[in-house]
C-alpha cells in the first residue's frame, strides 16, 4: 500500500514538473507574418463593410460605420480579429427593412444562413459570402428603430505584445 502511495506521489510530481516546465513551450507566431495577416484581415473587412454599405444605401441611410480589434484567444496563445459594421435607418418597420436588406444582399451574392423575421424577441439575419459572415440585427439601443450590420474577420494568432497594441476602434469612411 505504501509503495502504491509513493508511486502516485511520484507520478503527480512528474506531471507537475512537466506542466510547469512546458508552460512556456508554446511557440510564438512570427510577429512580421502576424502583422501582415492582421493588415490583410482589416483591409478585407473594411472592403466588405463598404460593399455592403453601398448595397444597403439604395434603400436605407447607412451611418456610423466603424471597426475595431477584439481578442479571440487567450494565454498562452493570443489572437485578434477585426470586426466592422454600420447602422441602417430608413422607412418602414424593422422587419420590412430587414427583408429588403436581405433581398438586396441576396442579389449581391450573399446567401442566407439563418433568418428570423419574427418581431419577438427581435428580427435578425445571418448571411455568408466568400468565407465572410454578415449579421443584420436590431440596434441594441433602447428606443432606436435602426438596424445594424456587422462583419467579423478571421482570428489571427499574434504575439502578446501585438495583442496588447492592436486594440481600439476606428471610423470607416464610406464612399458617397
Amino acid at each position: 500500500m505504501r509503495a502504491a502511495l509513493r508511486l502516485r506521489w511520484r507520478t503527480l510530481a512528474a506531471v507537475l514538473l512537466i506542466v510547469s516546465t512546458c508552460g512556456g513551450c508554446v511557440s510564438q507566431p512570427d510577429s512580421s507574418e502576424a502583422k501582415d495577416s492582421l493588415g490583410s484581415s482589416r483591409r478585407t473587412i473594411i472592403a466588405h463593410v463598404r460593399d455592403v454599405a453601398a448595397v444597403l444605401a439604395r434603400d436605407s441611410s447607412v451611418t456610423e460605420a466603424g471597426g475595431g480589434w477584439s481578442s479571440c484567444g487567450s494565454a498562452p496563445t493570443y489572437g485578434l480579429e477585426y470586426a466592422g459594421g454600420a447602422k441602417l435607418s430608413g422607412s418602414g418597420s424593422q422587419v420590412d427593412r430587414l427583408r429588403r436588406a436581405v433581398d438586396a444582399l441576396g442579389e449581391a451574392g450573399w446567401r442566407k444562413t439563418d433568418v428570423s423575421y419574427a418581431a419577438d424577441p427581435r428580427p435578425y439575419a445571418r448571411l455568408g459570402k466568400d468565407g465572410q459572415r454578415l449579421s443584420l440585427d436590431t440596434d441594441a439601443l433602447r428606443g432606436s428603430d435602426a438596424l445594424t450590420f456587422g462583419l467579423r474577420g478571421e482570428c489571427v494568432r499574434v504575439t502578446k505584445d501585438q495583442a496588447n497594441a492592436f486594440h481600439g476602434d476606428e471610423r470607416i469612411d464610406l464612399p458617397g
